[in-house]
């Protein structure tokens, strides 16, 4: 059977900003298919998604795309790339995601802090590129770092917690080691300071707890995969166990199953452009299982997510059904067959409710119609334009991320197609940016370390060289926490020691 959603399209973008690193390959030679994950949203934050004049509500589980904008006001935001490297947003900060290109096999990432801080983790490959910029610094990051960046009217500083990093300015080019801390003066941009880095704070051990529990968790759930992406798999560990499955190999379950849950129940559909409809799901590990992989209900436990070879990311693994005038979904199954109808059909459809904001429900099928009305389902290859999730958000622009407090602001600037500070807070009001809210008292919640008490006994991890972290991922859970300060020490693995086990989880990821 073909999957009924269609692929990231590749297209091409011109780029708006001048960088300050050296390119490997001229724009013609960028695919920029890529897509990262928004994932996880703490406090009040919006996002600008490339071509829109406004902000949204940003929602974990979102796609991330080249031009796209995050601003917090009282909030902070991480976001997951492909290899494992972490951005962290801290409150009243603008993050632009100015390119997110693949070129010779590496991955281009280059990302632009208009205002406020920002966290880094990376562990480069040689292919890949990643640099942070500011209004006077890039950032260029050359292997393994943890860094932070503030960027204001004061100045730019780069400190560094693990690592080496480049810091490039009128001045030129200057290393930064771990434990030191590069001012740039904004009244003479050769006047550069290097000091022993401050005392970490708040936002510092909100970063080294969120690093520490994603090395935990990435390690733990790569074991049982064959990938060559890293993003999202931390969520698993914390958030459900691994089966050995007869036939299908690992596959993992989600915690706390009710009767009647169904995989793409929990969530909305979003059209996205290049990438077409795609599911956005309110669960806070739901970016693996919907976008890599295929589902199952296994005997004894229920559904259960099949990793697969997970060599390509889709916006949904689905297939589109019409049933009457109803447009439904249905998982894709590791046993699904070209040319015939989807496998999982058997367990039911998914539908939109008809009311606005009401619940997708999942309706049975008897003999190929549904159950209820006894409409004939056939298969389609995506949903029409005129399809509207009912279960989605209602979409309301957001005419500032920030409060009126404060005397800085964001505006739009059409001519280079990003977002810039506005020059006084009387621009910032005219254009509908405000200026920025002083910053609100700690206490963001943080991710999980572990499975709950009483959670189900993990299968123990296969001891295989198809697993573990992709090239540039992290590899072990002793990644040092950020902030110069330690984080908590948490069990690396929820289960007992480790044996080998039946099956594979894909083929390995080329």
């Amino acid at each position: 059977m073909t999957r009924r959603c269609a692929c990231v399209v590749v297209f091409v973008l011109a780029l708006g900003v001048a960088l300050c690193v050296p390119s490997r390959a001229t724009a013609n030679d960028y695919s920029y298919a890529r897509v990262v994950r928004l994932s996880v949203v703490a406090g009040s934050v919006s996002i600008a998604h490339t071509g829109d004049q406004v902000w949204q509500p940003a929602l974990a589980n979102m796609p991330i795309q080249e031009g796209d904008t995050l601003a917090s006001g009282a909030g902070r935001a991480e976001v997951e790339f492909e290899n494992g490297a972490v951005a962290f947003l801290a409150e009243n900060s603008i993050l632009q995601f100015t390119q997110l290109a693949l070129s010779d096999g590496g991955r281009l990432t280059q990302i632009t802090l208009t205002q406020g801080t920002a966290s880094f983790y990376g562990d480069l490959s040689s292919a890949d590129s990643f640099a942070l910029l500011t209004s006077n610094l890039s950032v260029t990051l050359t292997g393994h770092a943890e860094f932070r960046v503030d960027s204001a009217d004061s100045g730019s500083s780069v400190r560094v917690f693990q690592g080496i990093v480049e810091a490039n300015s009128s001045a030129g080019v200057t290393q930064v080691r771990k434990g030191e801390s590069l001012t740039v003066n904004p009244q003479d941009a050769e006047d550069l300071n290097i000091t022993p880095f401050p005392k970490a704070d708040d936002f510092d051990r909100w970063v080294g707890h969120e690093n520490q529990a994603i090395a935990v968790g990435a390690s733990d759930s790569l074991s049982y995969m064959n990938s060559g992406f890293a993003y999202g798999a931390s969520d698993l560990y914390a958030y459900g166990s691994w089966l050995d499955c007869i036939n299908l190999g690992p596959c993992w379950q989600p915690y706390g199953l009710t009767a009647g849950w169904a995989p793409y129940m929990d969530g909305f559909w979003s059209p996205y452009a290049a990438l077409g409809m795609t599911w956005i799901s309110y669960e806070p590990w739901g970016w693996m299982p919907y976008h890599f992989g295929s589902w199952a209900l296994y005997p004894g436990y229920g559904w259960v997510w099949v990793p697969g070879a997970m060599d390509m990311w889709e916006p949904a693994m689905v297939s589109w059904v019409a049933a009457g005038n109803q447009i439904g979904w249905v998982p894709i199954s590791p046993y699904d067959t070209p040319g015939a109808m989807p496998h999982n059909l058997r367990n039911g459809v998914l539908l939109n409710s008809h009311a606005a904001g009401s619940p997708i429900v999942l309706a049975s099928v008897s003999g190929g119609s549904l159950a209820t009305g006894h409409s004939q389902i056939t298969q389609i290859d995506h949903p029409p334009s005129s399809f509207v999730s009912a279960s989605a958000p209602h979409r309301v622009a957001i005419t500032s991320p920030f409060s009126a407090q404060g005397n800085r602001g964001v505006v739009f600037d059409h001519a280079s197609h990003s977002f810039v500070d506005a020059p006084s807070a009387s621009m910032s009001r005219d254009s509908g940016m405000h200026a920025m809210s002083p910053r609100p008292a700690a206490g963001f919640a943080t991710r999980p370390t572990g499975p709950p008490p009483g959670a189900r006994a993990r299968m123990p991890a296969a001891s295989t060289s198809g697993g573990g972290a992709p090239a540039g991922g992290r590899g072990a859970a002793s990644q040092p926490g950020s902030g110069g300060t330690p984080a908590a020490q948490v069990p690396s693995s929820g289960g007992s020691a480790p044996a080998a086990t039946s099956g594979s989880g894909g083929s390995p990821h080329h």
